[in-house]
Formats: C-alpha cells, structure tokens, sequence
C-alpha cells in the first residue's frame, strides 16, 4: 500500500517510529515530514498529506499531531478527502470499513508506540466495504457541491 505520512512537531517523534513500523511491514511510504524547517504548520503537513491522497498519489495518509484534530479538519477540507481522528483499533477498522475514511489521524501521545501501531495496522488491514463507500463519497461530493458549489476543485499544495 502506497501510504503518504507527515506530523507536526509534537507528533514527530511518533511519525518516526510508526514509519519504521510501515516500512518493516513492506509499505510504500512517503514521508512528507513536520520536522522540516521549511514546512513549519501542521495545517500545512496535512495538506500536503491529503494533497497526495487527494490526486491518487497515495492510497491513505497518516497524520500525527498533539491530539490529531487540527490536522484532521484541515485534511478534511480537501475535496475527497474523508480523515478520521482515531484512538483505539475498533474505531479504526471501522472508519475504514463502513465510513470510507482514507486519512488517519492520531494524537501522539496515545500510551506509546505499540498502541500507535495497533491503531495503524488495524486501519490499514479494514477492507473498505465498496457499496457502502460508494454511497458514503457520492453523499458527500453532494455536500461538497451544495456548500462550495463545485463538483471537484483541482488541489495543489505546493
């Protein structure tokens, strides 16, 4: 699976071992930082994350934060984009599975690494069920329509 990753400062640290942790499990990951001097705001990261997704550049991004929710409603922003702040594996099966979620974000500091890890692999092995996903994207490409007035707008974060 093609898996694009990025954080914030407080979640840099996390994104280092969970980009072990894919890397090990054979994922094609890129790593789109936080701790570039140059990309400096988590609004930022996460549109660059959801950017790749977006454009089909990847198959599902991962963000890591404080909390993961700043970053999950900048995610959110991006047209196709259906980003999901998770907590345990349950949650994350399922946001993947019926609620077609194709970001995760997570709080850093969820009890350590092997927590972190648990919640990414249980939402990277959810098998999105297709009728139901269809029906939930084209739901929401008529809410983006009615409130942006656009069927898809192109996205380019840089």
């Amino acid at each position: 699976m093609r898996i694009a990753i990025g954080s914030e400062h407080r979640g840099n640290r996390a994104r280092s071992d969970v980009l072990k942790h894919l890397r090990s499990s054979r994922h094609e990951v890129e790593d789109l930082g936080g701790d570039n001097p140059a990309v400096t705001d988590c609004l930022d990261v996460a549109c660059l994350v959801a950017g790749k997704v977006a454009r089909g550049e990847c198959d599902v991004g991962i963000l890591i934060s404080g909390s993961g929710i700043e970053m999950c409603m900048a995610a959110n922003k991006v047209c196709g984009i259906r980003a999901a702040v998770v907590q345990d594996e349950f949650v994350a099966r399922r946001t993947r599975e019926r609620h077609c979620c194709n970001v995760l974000c997570l709080g850093a500091g969820l009890e350590g690494v092997k927590n972190l890890e648990r919640i990414v692999d249980a939402f990277l092995s959810a098998k999105p069920d297709p009728e139901h996903c269809a029906l939930v994207a084209e739901k929401l490409t008529q809410i983006e329509q009615t409130y942006y007035g656009t069927k898809r707008r192109d996205f380019d974060p840089g």
